[in-house]
């Protein structure tokens, strides 16, 4: 009977699959597997490992966090950002299997799992390099521990999300609308800020500002 378990064996097996045959084609063929802004990742690892600046390397627009990350490609191997980024992408799948066990048969959770792990597209793109599998998959673990009631923990993943890359600013306002004591909330109560919305907002903003702040110095 089909798992969950085989769908993340499976995952893991294409992942690294299309991982190993992108080694080859970087070497023998003209056009490259690996993703462009890749090597702009890694050129900028290498410049924090000098202790210079990552945005030392032009073209390099991301936060610092991500070439800090990827310094194992400096005193590793230049492969380990690219196995980040697939557990990373491995990750997303059992998130949204925990996410749609949430009122929906383990059926269709593995279904919904085994969609993302077994597809294709997510899967090369990981393994070219490209970092958006990280992007999504904080953004689902924030949306998971909201969902758990867990507000702090996930304003914290929350504002880690947004300092990383800014769109996801706007889940912001649905995130505080849903946190109301009331079903039954007046207009004119639909954004007091409650406990939870006083939580949100200030671990989310002290977090990004915090990162934020220390980045700027990089």
């Amino acid at each position: 009977m089909w798992n969950i378990k085989i769908s993340l064996v499976g995952g893991v097996i294409l992942r690294f699959g299309l991982l190993m045959f992108g080694k080859w084609q970087d070497s023998v063929m003209e056009v490259k597997f690996t993703d462009v802004d890749y090597h702009v990742f890694s050129d900028a690892s290498k410049h924090v490992a000098k202790g210079e600046s990552p945005y030392a390397r032009p073209t390099y627009r991301y936060t610092p966090l991500l070439a800090l990350m990827l310094l194992p490609n400096v005193y590793i191997c230049e492969l380990t950002g690219k196995i980040m980024f697939i557990l990373c992408d491995l990750l997303t799948g059992l998130m949204i299997y925990k996410l749609a066990m949430r009122g929906q048969s383990i059926k269709t959770a593995v279904l919904c799992c085994t969609l993302w792990l077994l597809n294709p597209l997510p899967a090369v793109i990981a393994s070219r390099g490209n970092a958006d599998s990280i992007m999504t998959f904080l953004v689902l673990s924030t949306l998971h521990l909201f969902l758990l009631g867990y507000v702090k923990s996930s304003a914290v993943v929350f504002g880690l999300t947004v300092h990383w890359k800014i769109y996801p600013i706007t889940y912001s306002l649905p995130m505080y609308l849903a946190l109301t004591d009331d079903n039954n909330v007046q207009l004119l109560d639909l954004f007091w800020p409650n406990k939870k919305r006083r939580d949100l907002v200030f671990v989310s903003v002290f977090t990004f500002l915090f990162l934020t702040s220390i980045m700027y110095w990089q």
